[in-house]
């Protein structure tokens, strides 16, 4: 947890991008689990809706568009 608080306060959420190797693929239950707990995380550190949104999916839409 503290280690989100921090990357928040140094980068804020416009900079953070989610990832995660911890699932496998095709185990969709397990990946609902982990991404569930995530979301939990970033809503404990305090984070809006909107700014989890940016985390788990903005910054890669700006980093990568798709055209």
């Amino acid at each position: 947890m503290q280690a989100v608080r921090n990357a928040l306060s140094f980068c804020g959420p416009e900079r953070l991008l989610f990832g995660s190797d911890s699932v496998l693929p095709g185990d969709l239950a397990h990946q609902k689990e982990v991404l569930a707990s995530d979301i939990q995380l970033y809503r404990d550190a305090g984070l809006k809706d909107d700014q989890i949104v940016t985390i788990l999916s903005g910054t890669a839409d700006s980093l990568f568009p798709i055209h």
